[in-house]
């Protein structure tokens, strides 16, 4: 999924409810936005920082990911989710 240039100079939040909008998802809660820093460690998208400031200039790759697993996802609503 690319993203807007707009949404490039967004803040976290604004970049993560559009890719929830996008995919229409009901149960957001579970995932997040993760990318790897130039020293190769995987972190969460901080939503309440621009998203170029935390990104390295040479990868700007997000990846939607599961960040937190429920016990029974026979409880999930959405299918989708589950």
């Amino acid at each position: 999924m690319r993203i807007s240039p707009r949404s490039a100079k967004a803040y976290g939040a604004t970049l993560y409810t559009e890719v929830v909008k996008k995919l229409k998802l009901i149960e957001a809660d579970y995932f997040d936005l993760e990318f790897t820093e130039t020293s190769g460690c995987n972190c969460w998208l901080d939503r309440e920082k621009p998203v170029l400031k935390q990104l390295n200039p040479a990868d700007y790759t997000l990846r939607f990911v599961v960040k937190f697993y429920t016990p029974d996802p026979g409880l999930l609503e959405d299918e989708y989710t589950r």
